[in-house]
């Protein structure tokens, strides 16, 4: 608690940058904004047996992607949207493939739709769905997805210098392969066994998951999952 505080919704040292996040989308949809995609820096406080503190980097879109250039886009933003762009961040960083595992454990956050970003020294973010409690609470229509990440941390996993190599002579082959399994089956399973088995056989250069679909023809309790 701080003592003098300048406003009385501040009168506490933050330990996330999702409270103030979730703040300003839910005054963007107050104001009429039919989407709202934002990002936030800065530093959050915590006390174990001393106080501490450290810089974050969170986003949120809420509830539809935002609308590119004159075309109109009324996609409802969903779990792969929001992974998207931490992806993207990683891959303009350099850092490698991270991994994704089921966080059930996070209050502000749905616990089917939460996941926590992992590399290969342990955890530096969480991403998933505004719990919907949380979002009735705060009138938030539609869903809203939300990532916080560990800067400190992450930068850590950054190379020391990027080395970029000659564009290669002949076009790239791009082939598309779909895969119909269980409901529960987690996309970025088939995604680490490329990238582990590309590394004996450097034929494939990338891999991305591009399409879920779930209805007619696909069995029930089972989804189909292009690559």
């Amino acid at each position: 608690v701080i003592r003098n505080p300048l406003t009385q919704d501040d009168a506490e040292l933050r330990l996330s940058l999702l409270s103030g996040l979730v703040r300003a989308v839910r005054h963007n949809l107050d104001q009429g904004a039919p989407s709202v995609a934002l990002f936030s820096m800065g530093k959050v406080f915590w006390r174990h047996a001393g106080f501490a503190e450290g810089w974050r980097l969170a986003g949120a879109i809420c509830p539809t992607l935002p609308t590119r250039g004159l075309g109109r886009r009324d996609h409802v933003a969903e779990f792969g949207d929001v992974k998207g762009v931490v992806q993207a961040l990683f891959h303009f960083l350099a850092i490698g493939e991270a991994r994704w595992t089921p966080a059930a454990d996070q209050p502000v956050f749905h616990p089917g739709k939460t996941a926590r970003i992992e590399l290969s020294r342990g955890t530096v973010g969480i991403a998933g769905a505004l719990h919907p409690a949380a979002a009735d609470e705060l009138g938030i229509r539609g869903p809203c997805w939300l990532f916080e990440l560990d800067l400190q941390q992450l930068l850590e996993y950054c190379p020391a210098r990027i080395v970029f190599q000659d564009l290669p002579r002949f076009p790239a082959v791009v082939r598309d392969v779909a895969v119909v399994v269980e409901d529960a089956f987690a996309s970025d399973r088939v995604i680490r066994f490329v990238h582990e088995w590309s590394t004996t056989t450097p034929w494939i250069e990338d891999i991305e998951l591009f399409d879920q679909y779930v209805g007619s023809p696909v069995p029930v309790g089972k989804k189909s999952l292009a690559y």
